[in-house]
């Protein structure tokens, strides 16, 4: 008889709390015992899936939520590649003869191994935010810079610039983000502020760095605000 496993992805933020909405579309990646790439399965989170196991009878299943937002590249698999050759890798723009980063899709990833003994029951495969996200309020820049239009921007660098199919972030370190940002009156103070809203990127606990320009002229860097540097977590908003 055929051996099949039923499997049910259901995604999780950062406190175990269950993510009802918000991804809107899940890829499962079977691989066999020797974790060689036997086919991919698209699904959605909360629905029950069917597997056919390859021969061997184990199988090796990751998957990613919401890789198919367009913000990203995903590796390509052919049958036998091994599960290490898999990536994620963020897309790139120029703006200003600059090479930067698009900001990623709320991406979800997680994995399991079920062995021939465990068919006979449901498994839960529980995926988890892999990326972190950040937003921006830059106060008196005007004031502090002297200058009064609002011909500034941000640059936010840098992380890795890919994630790998066991989650880790991966490829060069040298992914550099200019989110959009605007000019605002804080309705508490009457002030005007710069404001980034939130965007996506990759983790990076090394620490980033954030650069303040007007036009083509960088105005200020700023790496420790009360001497520690600004990292970014999984699942996390910086």
């Amino acid at each position: 008889c055929d051996i099949t496993y039923s499997i049910k992805v259901r995604a999780y933020d950062a406190d175990a709390a269950e993510v009802s909405a918000g991804v809107n579309d899940v890829i499962l990646y079977v691989f066999d015992d020797n974790h060689s790439f036997v086919k991919e399965i698209e699904t959605t989170a909360g629905t029950t899936v069917r597997i056919e196991a390859p021969e061997g009878g184990h199988i090796n299943v990751v998957a990613w939520g919401n890789l198919k937002g367009g913000n990203q590249i995903r590796h390509t698999f052919n049958q036998g590649h091994h599960v290490n050759t898999g990536y994620v890798s963020l897309k790139t723009f120029t703006a200003r003869a600059i090479t930067y980063y698009m900001s990623p899709d709320d991406l979800f990833m997680g994995s399991i191994s079920i062995l021939k003994s465990e068919r006979k029951q449901e498994k839960l495969l529980p995926i988890h935010r892999k990326t972190g996200s950040m937003n921006i309020t830059v106060r008196n820049i005007k004031e502090h810079s002297g200058l009064y239009d609002d011909d500034f921007r941000i640059e936010v660098r840098e992380t890795h610039n890919r994630l790998d199919f066991n989650g880790s972030c991966a490829g060069a370190k040298d992914a550099a983000y200019r989110p959009a940002g605007l000019f605002a009156t804080n309705t508490q103070t009457g002030r005007e502020e710069f404001l980034v809203p939130t965007f996506n990127l990759l983790p990076e606990s090394g620490g980033i760095d954030i650069d303040i320009y007007h036009g083509d002229t960088l105005i200020e860097t700023v790496s420790s605000p009360g001497g520690k540097p600004i990292t970014v977590k999984e699942g996390l908003l910086t």
